[in-house]
């Protein structure tokens, strides 16, 4: 199924850089990232990483409030502007795991290839 995956995969990419997000999408996505708010820090291991980030990259998760706000004022020409200032699909990076025979032939044929490396895995003793 790669060998079709991977074209549909660029083509859908390029899609949604070119048209961005429709209110339906964005509507969902902010509910899914209001409702899963809590779960930023459910548990010791997502609190200490959370504290590890803001000592480290001095990266400050809003509060519950901020982060719905924020979300709440986004619009889609937002998303769309930020899509398209930060996403390049014909500079994508593939990679694709698996049997080297039958993914080479696979990889060779993606539109605009432009290099190509295959990495052997080493193999269990």
């Amino acid at each position: 199924h790669t060998a079709l995956a991977v074209p549909l995969m660029l083509r859908l990419y390029e899609e949604l850089i070119a048209k961005g997000v429709t209110e339906d999408e964005l509507h969902r996505a902010r509910q899914a990232l209001i409702n899963s708010y809590p779960f930023l820090a459910d548990t010791p291991q997502k609190k200490l990483s959370l504290e590890l980030d803001r000592a480290l990259y001095g990266i400050q998760v809003d509060d519950e409030d901020t982060h719905r706000d924020k979300l709440l004022g986004t619009a889609v020409a937002d998303v769309t502007r930020v899509l398209r200032a930060t996403h390049r699909p014909e500079i994508a990076n593939i990679v694709l795991l698996g049997d080297p025979e039958r993914l080479e032939p696979i990889a060779q044929a993606v539109p605009g290839l432009e290099s190509f490396e295959m990495v052997a895995y080493p193999a269990h003793p």
